[in-house]
């Protein structure tokens, strides 16, 4: 596995906002909470945009592709097009990759697509009834109007940026229709795996014994970094896996974090030596005192589907 340990992780996932969402998702531990306690449940800050501006400018001299995302909406980031304008500004539209809602009003379009290189749309359904039953709000036409809106965007001015559309894992017969539908519209779009949230939600019959015995061992220490601005003011925080950010910051025990930026660079926290302890661990199946003990969804290079979309240029 230590062959496996890439220079600088191919993918980053940044988190930017927490406690605030438009949607009601059932497969969410965000959506399942009621709107009026989010906040209180999940914290309330979202990354300081001149901490933003200086991973990206760290950014730059790697290559890599950074997926913003949230413990919530990105979108809702008070100064959001502030953040685009630094994407734009450092010309890294080809590394970043924004997963939205895409409720965010039309106005952004031509912005988003000047700085971000894909922009993928949990739209999660192909018609209003099932939009309403798996995205908890009436909102389907709305999401629908600024997809083609964005895809006419596209094309009149020849840009280079990929829309993507995304549902998560439930019925074969409802996954494949997914599929089938935004297909035959020229979209690209892929399903996407279904969370517990490190046990968070129901399982779903995937966390079994069984299966524990028989997974391989997880890439993702070894191929990805997980950051996030809105554990710590004005500070990113480096953790082992994406999935436990959906909790109170308080909740976060310490051995789930690798390292802090600015004050250390993100080659060194990658390289670091509580990051590098950990990977031991994990690849001598030793106990890590982390979910990484009990996890059944691991990345393998089976075919994570983000680094399938990758294997596609701009």
């Amino acid at each position: 596995m230590q062959n496996n340990l890439l220079s600088f992780p191919s993918i980053i996932n940044l988190g930017i906002i927490r406690g605030i969402c438009h949607c009601n998702c059932v497969h969410c531990p965000i959506g399942l909470t009621h709107q009026d306690i989010r906040k209180r449940m999940f914290g309330n800050l979202e990354i300081n945009v001149n901490t933003f501006r200086r991973f990206c400018e760290e950014i730059v001299r790697h290559e890599t592709t950074v997926r913003l995302h949230g413990v919530g909406e990105p979108t809702l980031h008070s100064q959001f097009p502030k953040l685009l304008e630094i994407l734009h500004q450092l010309n890294l539209k080809t590394k970043f990759w924004l997963f939205t809602d895409g409720l965010f009003p039309t106005h952004l379009i031509p912005q988003l697509i000047r700085a971000v290189g894909i922009i993928e749309f949990s739209i999660n359904s192909t018609n209003k009834q099932d939009y309403l039953a798996t995205k908890g709000i009436d909102a389907f036409e709305r999401v629908n109007n600024n997809i083609y809106q964005m895809r006419d965007f596209v094309k009149s001015i020849d840009a280079s940026t990929r829309i993507v559309l995304t549902r998560v894992k439930s019925k074969f017969e409802i996954d494949n229709e997914f599929i089938e539908f935004w297909t035959a519209e020229g979209f690209e779009c892929f399903i996407r795996s279904y969370h517990t949230y490190s046990g968070i939600l129901e399982s779903r019959g995937i966390n079994t014994p069984e299966s524990l015995r028989n997974l391989p061992k997880c890439l993702v220490p070894w191929k990805r970094s997980n950051f996030d601005g809105t554990l710590l003011q004005d500070k990113l925080v480096a953790v082992t896996c994406f999935n436990i950010l959906f909790q109170h910051p308080s909740l976060i025990p310490e051995n789930y974090k690798m390292g802090i930026f600015p004050d250390s660079s993100l080659i060194d926290i990658w390289n670091s030596l509580v990051f590098t302890e950990f990977r031991n661990k994990l690849e001598q199946n030793k106990i890590t005192d982390t979910v990484c003990d009990t996890c059944s969804e691991c990345m393998t290079n089976s075919g994570p589907r983000a680094e399938n979309l990758l294997r596609k240029t701009f």
